[in-house]
């Protein structure tokens, strides 16, 4: 799976945002806004991945339960999923 449009990820007031460039800009019409966690899952979604390989980039990166981790990710990837930001 992977991001369906193009995005840049920028930090403003504390939080994320995954702006669409180009022509996805037009298509998307809209922003993306997340914690850090979610700029993190964002960043690795520009390239083709799967949820395991996600979940374990996490786990090298958060000193957090496992458990919790999956978590986050199957809540944060069905957002996506539900503004139909993915190509699965």
């Amino acid at each position: 799976m992977k991001l369906k449009y193009n995005f840049v990820v920028q930090e403003v007031a504390d939080d994320y945002v995954g702006l669409p460039v180009g022509v996805e800009n037009a298509k998307f019409g809209g922003l993306v806004r997340m914690n850090k966690t979610g700029a993190f899952i964002f960043e690795q979604l520009k390239e083709d991945t799967s949820e395991e390989i996600l979940l374990s980039s996490m786990v090298k990166k958060y000193d957090a339960d496992k458990a919790a981790l999956k978590a986050s990710l199957d809540k944060f990837l069905a957002k996506l999923r539900e503004e139909e930001l993915l190509v699965e």
